[in-house]
């Protein structure tokens, strides 16, 4: 390759195999790009070709992927990124402008064979206009499929590929079809009895897999792929819509009857409220999903196990591949926990000292509060005069012609109608000071011991309020943000004044939602 020709991407794409016979083939396209390289003295250094369709970035577009690595890791040497048309690079127009974007800030140029792009005013109009027009075409051909698909539907034919047990054929006439697979139909119809009979879908599961249960694709079966098969109406012998909520009865042939189907989903519901039920008997482990993991980032899972000596142990781990550095036993994460919160409670004279701080803040808010409705009601009724007046002015002075009195009429409207929107509230709209702090006030001086003997839903509202970043663990222990602003502010230290400033900073609003918090979290506690 020689560094005096540009270089240049080639791109080439069709959807299907159809499109491949039908319209522009992959050889077609990649003997297209060559000729225009050597029409504009460029080298074809590169070619990825994509089996994909072009509609979303979002799906399987390895070779878009592996195209646009290549670009980076030769910053300055491509120029051209190059397709056969724009409907062979996306067919949807905010994808389009992300990815030629994307390029523009790697200096490529996003270029066709069929036609010339530039980066003129025209150029871009160019191109905006055919990614609408693909768009639209893609949408009118998925149009066109969905009703399709829902006509197909009604007449009791399922139009995806038929689910395990089954198989895609096409019957004498050539049509397609969906009949019994002569190898998994039994297996499947066995799941069905054994669940039938109260056999646990775990048992049922490991049992089949053995027999040489597979999916679909020929792997393994997930629990949740066999709950999902046990709750699947099709082997019954009808095809349901679930997104246009109805059910007819399917051409195809029923793999197990109806009464068996119905015990089968009466054993699952039973299953599950009882799973529910023991969710809601036993305590869940409070910081799970509030931790973080301090090596990804990603929230702690948690989970109990059986020790040798039948005594259960909870842990707390990273779930995410790869990593697991995120790992505790329970009793030594909520511990730490505990004592992080110790760190947050403020001396009783701290306490007396911020509420004083708080009432002078209450006081000035509801003052301004007040001041601010007032304010709003002048307003209000100036721009009611106003609108008397150019009544007046039009009606029987006719000192305004009628195009200047509708716009300026309608201006006026709107601005009334703005202004009698809600005026602001004021802050003691549930209540007063005292009322909120009597029952924050054992909370914001005592956090850890409440944390401590609360229930598990009060617990996660409680370690939420604290610590609204929530936590990490790993090998540097447990990590915290900031605390909430109202706990920040019982822990001033100095005089009343300099607490004073603090609170003002912290911001009125956001510390009233916390201690509206707090109070709320202390009513529970009250009544637990």
């Amino acid at each position: 390759m020689t560094s005096q020709r540009d270089w240049v991407i080639g791109y080439w794409r069709v959807s299907t195999d159809r499109q491949g016979r039908e319209g522009v083939s992959l050889d077609d396209q990649a003997g297209a790009g060559l000729r225009w390289c050597e029409q504009h003295g460029a080298e074809l250094v590169a070619q990825y070709v994509e089996d994909e369709s072009a509609w979303s970035r979002r799906g399987r577009r390895r070779a878009l992927d592996d195209a646009l690595a290549f670009v980076r890791s030769h910053p300055g040497r491509v120029r051209y990124f190059l397709v056969y048309d724009l409907s062979r690079f996306a067919r949807n127009l905010f994808d389009q402008l992300e990815l030629t974007r994307m390029l523009a800030a790697l200096g490529v140029q996003l270029q066709t064979v069929t036609l010339h792009l530039d980066d003129s005013a025209h150029g871009r109009a160019v191109a905006g206009y055919l990614g609408v027009t693909n768009q639209l075409q893609s949408d009118l051909a998925s149009e066109k499929i969905r009703r399709c698909m829902l006509e197909v539907t009604r007449r009791g034919r399922l139009p995806h590929a038929a689910p395990l047990g089954y198989r895609n054929t096409r019957d004498e006439q050539g049509r397609k079809s969906i009949d019994l697979h002569p190898e998994n139909a039994p297996l499947v119809r066995e799941v069905f009895e054994r669940a039938a009979a109260g056999e646990a879908p775990a048992e049922i599961l490991r049992a089949m897999t053995a027999r040489g249960l597979r999916t679909r694709h020929g792997r393994p079966m997930r629990p949740q792929e066999l709950r999902k098969l046990l709750r699947n109406r099709f082997y019954t012998g009808v095809v349901v819509s679930h997104r246009h909520g109805f059910e007819v009865p399917g051409v195809h042939p029923a793999l197990v009857d109806e009464a068996t189907f119905a015990r089968v989903q009466q054993r699952l519901t039973r299953r599950d409220e009882a799973h529910r039920a023991r969710r809601a008997v036993h305590p869940e482990f409070p910081l799970r999903g509030f931790v973080r993991c301090e090596a990804c980032g990603h929230p702690l899972t948690a989970s109990a196990s059986t020790g040798r000596g039948g005594k259960r142990y909870g842990h707390y781990r990273c779930w995410w591949p790869g990593c697991g550095a995120g790992r505790a036993r329970s009793a030594e994460l909520e511990a730490a926990f505990v004592q992080r919160l110790d760190q947050v409670q403020a001396p009783a004279a701290t306490v007396a000292r911020v509420e004083r701080a708080l009432e002078a803040l209450w006081r000035a808010q509801a003052a301004g509060a007040e001041a601010a409705r007032a304010q709003a009601r002048r307003h209000l009724a100036a721009l009611q005069r106003r609108r008397e007046r150019l009544v007046e002015a039009f009606v029987y002075e006719q000192a305004v012609d009628r195009a200047t009195y509708d716009r300026q009429l309608e201006r006026l409207d709107a601005e009334i109608q703005s202004a009698h929107l809600e005026p602001p509230v004021s802050v003691d709209a549930d209540g007063s000071l005292e009322d909120l702090l009597a029952f924050a006030r054992p909370l914001l001086a005592g956090v850890s011991a409440i944390w401590r003997q609360a229930d598990t839903p009060i617990k996660r509202r409680v370690q939420a309020l604290v610590f609204p970043e929530g936590a990490t663990w790993g090998n540097s222990g447990l990590g915290t943000g900031p605390e909430a602003r109202i706990f920040r502010a019982f822990r001033l230290s100095g005089r009343e004044k300099t607490g004073m400033v603090e609170l003002e900073r912290a911001g009125w609003n956001l510390l009233l939602e916390e201690l509206r918090e707090a109070a709320a979290i202390g009513r529970a506690v009250a009544a637990a």
